[in-house]
């Protein structure tokens, strides 16, 4: 077997005391079948890869969520008193994170992106009495941002066009640029100290590689991606030095710019796998229970995960399973868990504080 790998376009020189570095790759070699394969993959990554609190493994969110659709019926949810309440029913139903998605700047989604400011009407006191309110319940607090792919018309598109591959007609924020990238990071970081947040959510949902290309310089072919992704990982790595306990949120279209060492993934593709969205029946436990499942981020290593079933059954060749919730192959086998032939159904892993087993 031959393999190669690599950046698409990389044909530079560098210039006297220049240094990059290239992409990273991490192979395993392994014997048995592909799910004895992705099994022994998740636990390289929970041993050796995945980013740690405490020394120890990053414990996974369980969140109460709708993204941004109720702000669309429902205006009244959308702001402080609206998140106040959602924030208390997540408590009240044995949530441990309250999750705001894009629903709390000016402009909404997508065409708000870059107006990293809370609605002034909505929230007049801006995101910090929702914080308090999470801190008070014992919840973490989940905020999305999107803050690589900036809007025309926005607040960065128009005073610091600059700081924008596309100027003030929008597009992608210059993280290769170090003087863009630091004032992007004290933004953030002023506002994950002001509002109290606990998981930052770093959605990306524009296509990158137009923008580098036509800033690369002749003879420089893949400089402007790597200064791009060398910055990117410079801002999670200051956040995450300034923050301490502070986890990122690795949404980014499912996860599309994963980075396993300084983030996780909750909720691959935004939610839970196709399968299963189509199986959860109404009403928030049975929805939490199968976004639950689909989770990627480790739970501590001290826990004790015991799996269970729940009487729904995804369609389709896929069902969420495991300790990362990766989607293996539905193979039902006698004395499988909802096993037997023909069946389909959605295992469960259930966190439990103590113990191990």
């Amino acid at each position: 077997m031959r393999l190669r790998g690599g950046m698409e376009l990389t044909r530079l020189s560098l210039r006297p005391g220049e240094g990059i570095r290239s992409p990273r790759v991490l192979v395993m070699s392994w014997r048995g079948d592909r799910i004895d394969a992705l099994n022994r993959w998740r636990r390289l990554l929970l041993f050796h890869y995945v980013p740690r609190v405490d020394g120890l493994p990053i414990r996974l969110p369980f969140a109460l969520q709708c993204f941004d659709r109720y702000s669309w019926t429902r205006p009244e949810w959308a702001t402080e008193k609206g998140q106040i309440a959602a924030a208390e029913t997540a408590a009240s139903l044995g949530f441990d994170a309250h999750w705001l998605d894009a629903a709390w700047f000016p402009g909404g989604f997508p065409n708000g992106v870059g107006n990293w400011t809370p609605k002034p009407e909505e929230f007049p006191a801006g995101l910090k009495p929702i914080g308090d309110a999470c801190s008070r319940l014992g919840l973490s607090f989940v905020l999305w941002y999107e803050p690589e792919r900036v809007a025309p018309g926005s607040v960065i598109a128009t005073e610091h066009p600059a700081f924008v591959h596309g100027g003030e007609q929008g597009g992608l924020f210059r993280l290769d640029d170090p003087e863009a990238r630091r004032w992007l990071t004290e933004l953030l970081s002023n506002q994950i100290e002001e509002f109290g947040i606990g998981i930052y959510r770093n959605d990306f949902n524009l296509d990158p590689l137009p923008y580098w290309r036509a800033n690369d310089e002749p003879g420089r072919e893949g400089m402007t991606e790597i200064r791009y992704v060398e910055g990117h990982y410079a801002m999670w790595d200051e956040l995450l030095a300034r923050h301490p306990g502070l986890r990122i949120d690795n949404c980014a279209s499912g996860a599309a710019a994963s980075t396993s060492r300084r983030s996780c993934v909750p909720c691959p593709c935004g939610g839970a796998t196709r399968a299963a969205r189509r199986a959860i029946p109404t009403g928030t436990r049975a929805r939490a229970r199968a976004c639950a499942s689909t989770c990627r981020c480790t739970p501590r290593a001290a826990g004790r995960l015991t799996p269970t079933t729940s009487a729904v059954r995804p369609r389709g060749r896929y069902r969420p399973v495991g300790l990362h919730g990766a989607r293996l192959p539905c193979r039902p086998r006698a004395g499988d868990p909802g096993g037997g032939a023909g069946k389909r159904r959605l295992l469960v892993w259930r966190l439990h504080p103590a113990g191990v087993g």
